[in-house]
């Protein structure tokens, strides 16, 4: 932590000792998921900044977990509950998984109807390599799992969609992740009775950090422009 974040903390503490009123100020480090970031947090950032003129951003889109510590992160936006008990997490939304394809994709092909059906179909499978092709679905809340042979694998979840946008192939992600194209109809979901549970969207700071009025305000805000979309707000 620099000098002059640390002479900022001071300065609000004895504000809100005294009762000053304080005007939130300085430098917010903000960590998101690529897509998530692009889609929704940066848009989010824009208007907050319009907002706050006082108070500047960086932010950090990766798609894999950043250490907070180490990398000077104020918010971290997460998909799921944080592992690391010292974290302090605010739930900003829900979300969960959607299985889709085109719809000329699913006119030229079988029904699906039960999670097996998939073996019969054509695969898109975002992957970081590193583990088996299996999308595991849910009847009364016993698992299935569905052991698959991917057509077409890739790192990235843009990829796969974009893929599956042009009419080849079954995908799984998060349902953030297709919201706009599922609320245009440029795809469909399938197997909508037999997906997983939603999973919070959570905002994750720092046990010494989540009480400071500018991460509680940006907190906030999120949750707050976050709250009238139903891809991002769905508790069952």
């Amino acid at each position: 932590m620099d000098a002059k974040r640390i002479l900022a903390d001071i300065e609000h503490a004895e504000a809100q000792i005294t009762g000053i009123h304080f005007k939130p100020s300085g430098q917010l480090n903000i960590t998101a998921p690529i897509l998530f970031g692009e889609r929704y947090i940066t848009p989010i950032i824009a208007s907050f900044l319009q907002e706050y003129p006082d108070i500047s951003i960086n932010g950090y889109m990766y798609d894999h977990i950043v250490d907070l510590i180490e990398n000077n992160i104020d918010v971290a936006i997460r998909i799921g509950k944080p592992k690391d008990s010292s974290l302090y997490a605010t739930t900003v939304g829900y979300v969960g998984r959607v299985t889709c394809a085109s719809p000329a994709y699913l006119e030229s092909h079988p029904a699906i109807n039960v999670p097996e059906d998939l073996k019969q179909h054509e695969i898109v499978y975002p992957t970081r390599f590193n583990e088996p092709a299996v999308w595991t679905y849910h009847i009364e809340d016993k698992p299935i799992a569905v052991k698959l042979k991917p057509r077409y694998q890739c790192n990235q979840n843009r990829s796969a969609i974009n893929a599956v946008k042009r009419g080849f192939g079954i995908t799984r992600c998060m349902a953030y992740q297709v919201a706009q194209e599922l609320a245009s109809g440029e795809l469909v979901s399938v197997l909508g009775a037999y997906e997983d549970a939603v999973l919070p969207i959570q905002a994750v700071s720092l046990e010494g950090r989540h009480n400071q009025e500018k991460v509680k305000i940006f907190i906030d805000y999120v949750k707050s422009a976050l709250a009238d979309n139903a891809y991002l707000n769905a508790k069952t």
